[in-house]
C-alpha cells in the first residue's frame, strides 16, 4: 500500500516537476541522500560533479554564496534557478518530492530525529573530528572511534531498527532517514 501511494505521488509530481541542478564533488558525501532520494523518486535532475579547482573557481566568483542563502560551500542545489544551500535542507526538499517523508506529523518528526542523530551525533560529532585532527593525533582518535565511540552510536541505530518490525528506521516504508543511514 505504501508503495502504491508513492507511485501515485510520483505520477502527480510528473506533471509539475521542478528543474533541479545539484552540484557537488564526485564522491558520496552530504549530497548523496539528495541524489538517492531524487533517483528513487524518479525525479530528473542535473547531477553536476566538480573537482576541487572548479569549486575554488565557484567560490572566488561568488557562485557558492548566492544572495539570500546560508551558502558558501558545496553541495549547492538550484530549483527552477533558485539556490538552496545546506545539505540537510536539500535532502529534506528532495525527500518531500520523492515521497520519502511520512505525512503523519509524528512519524515525520521521528524521521527528523533519526536523520539528526545520524548527521549530527554520529557523523559530525563522532566521525568528522577524526578527519580534521592533526596527523599525530589521528591514530589514537581513530582507535577510540573504532573501539568505543562508533559502536555506541551504532548500538543506538541498531536499537531503532530492532524496535521497528518493518526493518526501516521509521514507519513501514523507506524514508530519507534510511538513506542517511545508508550513506
Amino acid at each position: 500500500e505504501a508503495y502504491s501511494k508513492q507511485l501515485a505521488y510520483r505520477s502527480i509530481r510528473a506533471w509539475n516537476m521542478p528543474a533541479i541542478k545539484l552540484t557537488y564533488f564526485a564522491i558520496q558525501g552530504p549530497a548523496e541522500p539528495s541524489r538517492l532520494a531524487l533517483t528513487i523518486g524518479g525525479i530528473p535532475f542535473e547531477d553536476v560533479r566538480v573537482n576541487r579547482e572548479q569549486m575554488l573557481e565557484m567560490r572566488a566568483s561568488g557562485a557558492l554564496q548566492p544572495a539570500g542563502t546560508a551558502g558558501g560551500q558545496l553541495p549547492l542545489m538550484e530549483v527552477d534557478g533558485k539556490p538552496l544551500a545546506q545539505s540537510g535542507a536539500q535532502a529534506t526538499y528532495c525527500a518531500k518530492l520523492a515521497g520519502l517523508i511520512p505525512s503523519d506529523p509524528f512519524l515525520a518528526s521521528k524521521v527528523e530525529e533519526a536523520t539528526q542523530f545520524i548527521s549530527q551525533d554520529t557523523r559530525e560529532r563522532t566521525i568528522a573530528p577524526t578527519m580534521r585532527c592533526k596527523e599525530e593525533e589521528k591514530a589514537a582518535m581513530r582507535t577510540e572511534l573504532a573501539e568505543t565511540k562508533l559502536p555506541e552510536k551504532l548500538k543506538v541505530l541498531d536499537g531503532m531498527l530492532a524496535s521497528n518490525p518493518s526493518g526501516y528506521l521509521v514507519g513501514d516504508s523507506l524514508t530519507i532517514a534510511d538513506l542517511h543511514l545508508y550513506v
